[in-house]
């Protein structure tokens, strides 16, 4: 990967602004503020927001979440020995209500707490707290936007740490297998969206987010539509040579994601996760190529299908091409109708025509996997195959995607 050097890039005045939620951590928050203290650049100010219903503190079953977020809470009181506020949505009488709730509310409040006292040139690291970092991680963030001063976004890689739970590491690198094959056929079409969004591996400048009008709360999902609102408007990066290391674990706390999908993976259910067949990313690339005469006359799409079922009307751009002055201006809008999520609504709806397993859509990606590799691909059985081969696939992959992280054009 292309080096991000710290001795290389003059210090200025920015404070990095360190968004974390909190929801019964009280077990990583001992590891969470060694790792904060560590830093390497001290010009930081960390938020958290320790957060849970209201109604929990009545609840036999979710008292005892409320009792370990109060533990949080007087941890961080006693040890941390940085620059830091705490958001209370936790304490009784301050704690969510029936509509506002979850981690993207909590996020959309700490980003409107660090807007109060912010400069414009501050940068927003968002971070979980069961999330692992290295020492340098914050200069090499800070660097990155020294650098790039006009980027909206940093994407960062990741890694989920494994636990040793043969059951949990087969579950998490079945997911990690999912999300990185996914981006694997963004990369390849050159999509405009293609990056991983997760909540805690993610930064961007103060400016950035105003600029966008801040964020739409959502119960779970809240980097996706984040990100993607940051993409429309500019460039995001996503090479550096630092990468964070989410915790695996299951949780119900947020309807998908990391969490959910590990929850479901354990039963056997990976419906909500399969791994498309690389062609449906080639229609989709055949789409993009057809852009430049969509704008001059209609012409039939590979997409036209889906657009039925998701508009309607196959017919969607005669609009579009009217409020369109060039052909470049055109392709951009068209990018904006057809942005990351309705890419993902094809790839499922596509994904739902074939009888093709996660193993055989995998292996439609092997011309693109080094040669020494690919046996490892074509012997892969998500349910059989040992740990530490599935390992190996899901390491493959990340070097690969590193790869075309720094292929970025525009940057």
């Amino acid at each position: 990967m292309k080096k991000n050097n710290v001795s290389s890039v003059k210090s200025v005045e920015k404070t990095l602004r360190v968004a974390i939620p909190v929801m019964r951590e009280y077990e990583n928050i001992p590891a969470l503020i060694k790792i904060l203290h560590a830093q390497s650049c001290r010009r930081f100010h960390v938020y958290f927001c320790i957060n849970q219903p209201d109604l929990w503190w009545d609840d036999k079953n979710h008292v005892q979440t409320c009792l370990d977020n109060r533990k949080t809470f007087e941890y961080i009181q006693r040890n941390a020995q940085f620059a830091y506020s705490v958001i209370d949505k936790f304490s009784k009488g301050n704690a969510w209500g029936e509509k506002k709730k979850g981690v993207g509310w909590a996020r959309k409040l700490l980003y409107e707490k660090i807007l109060e006292e912010a400069d414009e040139n501050d940068i927003i690291i968002s971070l979980d707290a069961d999330t692992q970092f290295r020492p340098g991680y914050f200069q090499t963030v800070l660097n990155v936007f020294l650098q790039h001063p006009g980027a909206h976004a940093l994407a960062v890689p990741y890694c989920h740490l494994l636990t040793g739970d043969a059951e949990l590491d087969r579950a998490m690198l079945r997911y990690e297998i999912y999300l990185r094959a996914y981006l694997l056929g963004l990369f390849l079409i050159q999509s405009p969206y293609a990056f991983t969004a997760i909540g805690s591996a993610m930064a961007f400048p103060v400016w950035a987010y105003r600029k966008i009008g801040g964020m739409k709360a959502y119960e779970s999902g809240e980097d996706f539509y984040l990100l993607q609102k940051l993409r429309k408007a500019g460039n995001i990066i996503q090479c550096l040579d630092e990468q964070v290391f989410p915790s695996a674990r299951i949780s119900d706390r947020v309807p998908f994601g990391t969490g959910p999908a590990m929850q479901s993976g354990i039963r056997g259910d990976w419906t909500k996760y399969p791994v498309f067949s690389f062609r449906s990313f080639q229609k989709i690339k055949a789409f993009y190529a057809i852009l430049p005469e969509l704008y001059i006359r209609r012409v039939p799409t590979p997409l036209d299908d889906f657009f039925m079922f998701q508009f309607g009307n196959s017919n969607i751009w005669d609009g579009i091409r009217n409020h369109s002055t060039s052909v470049e201006q055109f392709i951009k809008k068209a990018h904006q109708k057809i942005d990351g999520l309705r890419i993902l609504q094809f790839l499922r709806y596509d994904h739902s025509k074939s009888p093709a397993t996660d193993e055989q859509n995998l292996r439609t990606f092997l011309p693109f996997i080094p040669e020494g590799k690919r046996s490892l691909f074509e012997r892969l059985s998500f349910r059989e195959t040992s740990v530490s081969i599935l390992e190996e696939v899901r390491n493959t992959l990340l070097q690969l995607e590193n790869q075309f992280r720094c292929q970025q054009p525009g940057l």
